[in-house]
């Protein structure tokens, strides 16, 4: 939530300047916490809590949810 909460704060700037290029900040923010940080925090909670933490990644999206299949 707190990754999420913080790109919407870069895309409220963005919306509030009236500015496409202020999007970008947002594109690297998302980029570079995705292949890092988040990388990294979730082999600690892999490492610390197991299958419990694989149950609930699962369970839970990354960023802001996951596209129903329909069929």
């Amino acid at each position: 939530p707190m990754y999420v909460a913080l790109a919407g704060v870069l895309v409220a700037h963005a919306l509030a300047r009236r500015s496409v290029t202020a999007l970008l900040p947002v594109a690297g923010f998302v980029a570079i916490l995705d292949r890092t940080q988040i990388l990294d925090e979730e082999a600690a909670l892999a490492a610390r809590f197991g299958d419990d933490f694989h149950a609930y990644r699962r369970l839970v999206p990354r960023w802001l949810g996951r596209v129903a299949a329909s069929g």
